[in-house]
């Protein structure tokens, strides 16, 4: 289950910090994905935004004719999570304003 998902439910006052453990050794890989470096999680937004798009939509014509400088500057806007304008690409491409 996602973290976001475990502490949307759990949430309580009293039971906040969560202790998180990190494990270097039998890595779950059938239950979560390992991280491959920035290049790798880019690709991956990617194609969940695809998928997102294609639920919504039915077709993911509008986000595979973006172009490669508006698929970077959107993931940057979501890696950084400044706005800067970096949703604008998306935006215009879905015909959705502000």
């Amino acid at each position: 289950m996602p973290i976001g998902v475990q502490f949307d439910l759990l949430e309580r006052p009293e039971a906040l910090p969560w202790a998180i453990h990190g494990r270097f050794s039998e890595f779950p890989a059938d239950r979560l994905v390992r991280y491959g470096g920035g290049d790798a999680m880019q690709r991956h937004y990617n194609g969940m935004l695809k998928q997102a798009e294609h639920v919504r939509t039915g077709a993911t014509r509008k986000i595979m004719n973006m172009t490669r400088l508006e698929q970077t500057q959107l993931w940057e806007g979501c890696r950084t999570r400044t706005n800067g304008g970096a949703h604008t690409p998306l935006m215009r491409r879905t015909g959705r304003r502000r």
